[in-house]
């Protein structure tokens, strides 16, 4: 059983069943350490359904049909750095007057989350063969009197740190 639940039965038992201590409502809260309104709630519920459950179809309904869904979707896939405003303000210009919350949990259900870039990008299949066909090459070179450096380019601004992307598919950034 879960937290959540446990605590709505907890607060049911602590009232109204008969082997329990049969405290008053505020009591209960106290001693839970939750409000009144909790305790009165569960027990209210309880009294009419029989059970803690969350009431069906719960929250507001969704106004935002397949087709919108794609249009959100696209928006954020084709700009990974758009904000969840910046984006919100976008939809709101083409006719789609939608929270920005909204927007997250509908980008959230197709995977795509405000991640970290990576810093640098992953090597290639094309990059292992040439290193490995480099070494194949040079394995009898003697290297006692050469020196390896690192040639790594530094810019002044770093062009994306994070962005809309999927946990399959990260975003790098920068060169």
């Amino acid at each position: 059983m879960s937290a959540k639940y446990a605590s709505r039965y907890e607060a049911v038992f602590l009232c109204t069943h008969p082997k329990g201590p049969k405290m008053s409502q505020s009591a209960a809260a106290k001693y839970m350490r939750k409000s009144k309104a909790f305790v009165q709630k569960w027990i209210q519920r309880y009294k009419l359904a029989k059970n803690v459950d969350d009431l069906p179809q719960r929250g507001s309904i969704g106004k935002v049909d397949e087709k919108d869904e794609k249009r959100i979707v696209n928006l954020f896939s084709r700009n990974p750095a758009l904000t969840l405003r910046q984006g919100q303000a976008k939809l709101k210009s083409k006719g789609l007057d939608i929270s920005y919350e909204a927007i997250r949990t509908h980008l959230r259900a197709h995977d795509l989350k405000w991640r970290n870039t990576m810093k640098k990008p992953l090597l290639t299949e094309k990059h292992v063969t040439k290193r490995l066909a480099w070494a194949h090459e040079n394995i009898a070179e003697d290297f006692n009197n050469v020196i390896f450096t690192d040639e790594c380019s530094k810019w002044a601004r770093c062009i994306l740190t994070r962005a809309w992307s999927t946990s399959a598919n990260r975003l790098v950034s920068g060169p």
